[in-house]
This record gives structure tokens, sequence and C-alpha cells, in this order.
């Protein structure tokens, strides 16, 4: 059972605004657009993976992921944790709403050499993400199935800093709304600490119960949950600290749909299992903006190796 905070927050005076009920209204009708689709979701239901759940991955990978970010980032990690990243956001960085857009303009810049995949620190934390996955979450995967022996997942892991902000910065979504594939499930790790419902990962429990509570993991914890059809946002980071955190989105290979959009424009890389129950990466995929990457133009396939 992952470890939430209380619901109380989902009555905060964010989630009463008019915009926050219009874009709350329009997940729930994408939502209920995404009825089950048979075996890919009865699959993942009955083994237990559709419901929220955690991962421990490691006090030692927990920080070697933190330190990697540090210095990809090109942040002393002594000096400016990245629970103060937002003191990297300029000397006129401000969370009053009014500097909100500045703010954001800040970070992408901040965080763009992450994109530079060739760059030997971009190169460093992915490598330390692909080993997260292949060590981690597909040995988690196959012991729910274990009749799978190929993992798809997102090329890169989508970066999120939730600065200081009167503002939110994630809407109340779907996953399913942007073509993630039936049979999905997202990861999500913060590494930050610790943990506050302020700056937190609101989320679902089920799809369609609306119990939103934050997702507060304990440090080195990974959280699964059903974010192609469980509602999610976040609500304005109203405390003194940046959380940071890293998500994904894998598909069992049994479940695969290479015809999906995502698919075609090579988002996801693969793992395979190998002799001696080793899972091993297979293929990379095209890194773009599709996994949210911060680039400062707009939406672009950026690099890898498969072909539109």
């Amino acid at each position: 059972m992952v470890a939430v905070g209380a619901p109380s927050v989902a009555s905060s005076s964010y989630t009463a605004q008019p915009k926050f009920a219009v874009q709350l209204e329009e997940a729930r009708q994408q939502r209920d657009r995404l009825v089950d689709h048979g075996p890919a979701d009865a699959l993942l239901a009955n083994a237990g993976l559709a419901a929220e759940g955690t991962v421990h991955i490691g006090t030692e990978r927990y920080h070697r992921l933190r330190s990697a970010l540090c210095v990809a980032l090109g942040l002393d990690e002594g000096v400016q944790p990245l629970e103060r990243l937002h003191g990297a956001l300029g000397a006129g960085f401000s969370p009053r709403a009014a500097q909100h857009a500045q703010a954001m303009r800040q970070k992408a810049l901040l965080l763009s050499p992450l994109a530079n995949l060739s760059a030997p620190p971009s190169a460093a934390l992915l490598d330390l993400y692909d080993a997260l996955v292949c060590e981690v979450v597909a040995p988690h995967v196959r012991l729910a199935l274990p009749t799978e022996h190929r993992l798809l997942y997102a090329a890169y892991p989508t970066i999120r800093v939730q600065q200081p902000s009167e503002l939110a910065t994630i809407r109340p979504h779907v996953d399913g709304m942007y073509a993630l594939q039936p049979g999905s499930l997202n990861f999500w790790l913060p590494l930050t600490s610790p943990a506050h419902e302020r700056r937190a990962l609101m989320v679902e429990s089920e799809p369609g119960r609306e119990d939103f509570h934050p997702l507060m993991p304990a440090p080195a914890e990974l959280v699964r949950f059903n974010g192609r059809r469980c509602v999610h946002f976040t609500t304005p980071n109203l405390t003194t600290r940046t959380r940071v955190s890293i998500d994904f989105r894998i598909v069992p290979g049994s479940l695969y749909d290479s015809t999906n959009r995502l698919s075609r424009h090579g988002y996801f890389s693969s793992a395979c299992l190998r002799e001696g129950a080793r899972w091993e990466k297979e293929h990379m995929g095209r890194v773009s903006t599709l996994h949210g990457m911060p680039h400062t133009r707009l939406p672009t396939l950026t690099s890898g190796s498969q072909q539109e």
C-alpha cells in the first residue's frame, strides 16, 4: 500500500477555483472515454499492478540519481541541493504569480543541458535511469507477470521541478489524453525530501474515485500508479522548498502496441530478459519533447536511432 497524505488538500482554495473546476471536468471527460481495454487493463488489474504501490530502489541508488542530476545541471549539491534549486532560477526569482512565467523560462534554460545526450553528465544520468529500469522496475513487473520477458519504457525520464509558486505547474489530466496506450503504467520518484502535501503529486487511487491525495513516499521509494486513467495534478507549492522528481511510463512487452502514436515517434526504449534472470537494455528510443524535455523551442523529435 503506497504511503499517501491526507486528502484534505483536495478542498483547498486552489481546488475551489473556477479554472481548476473547468480543467478537472475536462480531465473527467477524457478519463471517462478511456474505458477498460479488455485484456490489457484486465491483465494489469489481475496482477495487482494497476493499483497504487511502491518499490524500494535502495538508498545508494537514490543518492546517485540525485547527485547525477545535480552534476548534469551544473549545481554544487553541497552548496545548492535540489531542494533549493529555485535559487538557480535567477537573482530575481519570486514565488509570486506575476513572476511565474519568468520562473518557468528560467527553469527551461536551467534544465536544457539535459537534452544534450552526447554530453557526459546527461549520458551518466541516462545510464543510471536505464539501470533503475533494468534492475528494479523490470524485475518488479515480472514478479507480478512471470511470463513477461520484455519491457518497453520511456527513452528518458521526465524531470519535474516544482518550485515555490503561487501557481500550480501541472493541471488536472490523465495521460491517456496524450495517447498513452492501454496497458501502460506510471512510475514517479521524488528526488527531494522531506515529502510535503503542498509540493506532492495529487492522484486519485482508482479511475473515477476522485479521492485525491498527495503521494508522499519515503526517500528511495518509487511510486507506481495508473496514470493513464487516474486523474492527477499538482497544487501551488506554498512552501520554501523545491520538489524535484522524475517520472516515466512503461508497457509490458506482451501488451505493447507498435502502432500507437508514442510508439511511432520512438518514445520507448526496450529491455529484455537474458540468461540468469538479468535484464538488459536492447534498444534506445528517440528522446524528444514527448518526454517533457526542457527545450526552449516548439516540440520536435530531437535524437535517437529510430526513424519516423
